[in-house]
């Protein structure tokens, strides 16, 4: 089944109040989710509830473009509902997707499913040096085909992981599961699930 996830390097100097556009909040959240922000009782916390939001959406546009690579990103038509501190939930047109949330002092880690589905596998892993892109797309490419051949009994280095649209690949065939990579600053993060 299809699954999305995102990381959000908290600590990363692109993520910082002061380096995003003055308008970004009011372009990507809905008044309810700005209302969210703005209730945060400190400048910390909303810096965090900022990217849990964000991260939640990306994550949900992820598993949404497994079935549809043409949906585009209008982040406030995915509408976020925080729950408990490890869940929220995604409408995103009329579907409610669960999302699964991994929160520290460092990084936010999100894992979109359909509600129906139990949670699946991500793992989340941390450099001591922010990545460049080259290195951290190659890194997680590397560690879903890891975790994809540990669910499936599978050498790693049989695996390849191809597209814009992540697919696990063996011997030019689809590996029976759906992955979304993630990564960002010093965090590369992975889910799997199934088909």
């Amino acid at each position: 089944m299809p699954v999305g996830n995102d990381v959000v390097d908290l600590r990363d100097a692109g993520s910082q109040p002061d380096a995003i556009h003055p308008r970004f909040d009011t372009r990507v959240f809905t008044d309810r989710e700005l209302q969210r922000i703005l209730a945060s009782p400190d400048d910390g916390r909303r810096h965090t509830v900022r990217w849990t939001l964000w991260a939640a959406k990306e994550s949900v546009l992820k598993l949404v473009r497994q079935r549809d690579a043409t949906v585009p990103f209008r982040p406030r038509e995915f509408a976020v509902r925080l729950g408990t501190a490890d869940s929220a939930e995604v409408s995103h047109g009329s579907a409610v997707y669960a999302v699964d949330l991994d929160v520290t002092e460092e990084r936010v880690h999100a894992v979109a499913r359909d509600t129906d589905r139990p949670r699946p596998l991500s793992e989340v892993s941390r450099s001591e040096h922010v990545l460049g892109a080259r290195d951290a797309s190659a890194l997680v490419r590397a560690r879903a085909a890891r975790s994809v051949g540990e669910s499936l009994g599978i050498e790693p280095d049989e695996i390849e992981i191809r597209g814009r649209i992540p697919r696990a690949m063996r011997d030019g065939v689809r590996l029976p599961v759906d992955v979304s990579m993630s990564h960002h600053g010093r965090y590369l993060a992975v889910a799997a699930s199934s088909v």
